[in-house]
């Protein structure tokens, strides 16, 4: 049975797991270009020993991450919600500027 990582070329595979054991590791806030040769290397070791389980471990160690926080999205204002359609077609911004400005959409 061939494992999915098998069918890339060496290089792209030793960076995926370099990337992934980077991200299980240590998350989203070191990149891979300030680690030493030690850490790297360590990185994918973590990675390999991931994805050498299947593409069920990879998804598992990826879906366990935690997620970053999405900011709230703008909620229109008391001036724009009563023209939301017109104002969400303009973007909300937009709208609330110009009704902030006292000006039509």
């Amino acid at each position: 049975m061939t494992r999915w990582i098998d069918t890339l070329e060496c290089n792209a595979a030793a960076y995926f797991c370099e990337l992934l054991g980077l991200l299980v590791d240590r998350g989203g806030s070191v990149g891979i270009s300030s680690l030493t040769e030690d850490e790297r290397r360590q990185a994918g070791d973590i990675g390999y020993q991931i994805t050498s389980g299947g593409t069920e471990l990879v998804v598992e160690a990826l879906r366990e991450l935690p997620r970053p926080k999405v900011p709230a999205p703008k909620t229109l204002s008391t001036s724009c919600s009563k023209d939301s359609q017109r104002c969400l077609r303009g973007g909300i911004e937009r709208c609330c500027s110009l009704h902030s400005a006292g000006l039509p959409i």
